[in-house]
């Protein structure tokens, strides 16, 4: 069981579920700003300018959906951590301290 108590955990649980639906929203935008997304956008031979300021905004899209996907799944493994009840304990079973989850709630390692 976890050395958190139950207030502070539910504080960092809902911590998390805000960073999901923040981070799941961002998704959104990026994916909604990606021109290969564009329903109306024609491939077409456009001018070379426009192709290489499309090729920019989905590089950047592209970008930003996998440092979001790498978020998601952090905050994902934290929030099945709080459920299965080993959240806040590193791989070889040290307490993570409560200040260091309220910084970082998806932390999974002791700071140095």
């Amino acid at each position: 069981m976890t050395h958190i108590p139950s207030d502070v955990l539910q504080q960092l649980k809902q911590m998390l579920l805000e960073k999901k639906a923040k981070l799941l929203a961002i998704q959104k935008e990026a994916d909604e700003e990606n021109p290969k997304n564009d329903v109306n956008r024609i491939d077409d031979n456009a001018s070379s300018d426009t192709d290489a300021r499309e090729e920019v905004q989905m590089l950047q899209s592209e970008a930003v959906n996998s440092q979001v996907i790498e978020s998601l799944v952090s905050v994902e493994a934290a929030l099945d951590r709080i459920e299965k009840g080993t959240y806040g304990i590193t791989a070889d079973g040290k307490a993570i301290p409560i200040k260091r989850l309220l910084v970082d709630p998806s932390a999974t390692t002791l700071v140095q």
